[in-house]
């Protein structure tokens, strides 16, 4: 990429990288606002990260990093609930996967380690009475289908639609 697109680019990317770190912090007074800004600012960062001309490498750590922060907080807004264990265990196999991933670099196995506490966050939040079980079926289906969506089909909506871009990285 040409130096010209980081400097048009890097402001914003820069923003979206302070408010993933900030934004968490609403968790504790706007769970759902929290996530829905958390969702949306993780939905854009690879754009701005590809329009500026980082490598995938880069901005695959960083975004990790990013998304570890946020699971964090998620964990410490359920730490009383009843649902507390069973958000931890989710976190600790996404982040085994994460890591095996980054050390591998082969993207397309994060099929097998499924952003599945996001998703049964988002249904903890929305819908409190639902059985644990039921909600936890429904985030691992719902994060299987994005982990495909994301990783293997590379169908980023976001990029295509409201960028009008497409992201092709390119691997060492």
């Amino acid at each position: 990429m040409p130096k010209s697109n980081r400097s048009y680019f890097g402001p914003a990317l820069y923003t979206v990288i302070l408010l993933r770190i900030i934004v968490p912090f609403l968790i504790f007074k706007y769970p759902l606002l929290a996530f829905i800004l958390s969702f949306l600012l993780d939905s854009i960062d690879g754009q701005l990260f590809f329009s500026s001309g980082f490598r995938w490498e880069l901005y695959n750590f960083t975004d990790k990093l990013l998304d570890l922060w946020w699971y964090l907080f998620i964990l410490i807004y359920l730490q009383t609930a009843n649902v507390f264990l069973l958000s931890a265990i989710l976190l600790i196999y996404r982040m085994t996967g994460i890591i095996y991933i980054l050390i591998s670099k082969k993207e397309r196995l994060y099929i097998f380690f499924p952003n599945v506490l996001e998703w049964f966050f988002l249904i903890y939040l929305i819908f409190p009475q639902t059985e644990i079980v039921l909600a936890l079926i429904i985030s691992f289906f719902w994060a299987i289908f994005v982990e495909w969506l994301v990783h293997i089909s590379k169908f980023h909506l976001l990029s295509k639609y409201i960028f009008r871009d497409e992201i092709k990285w390119k691997y060492k």
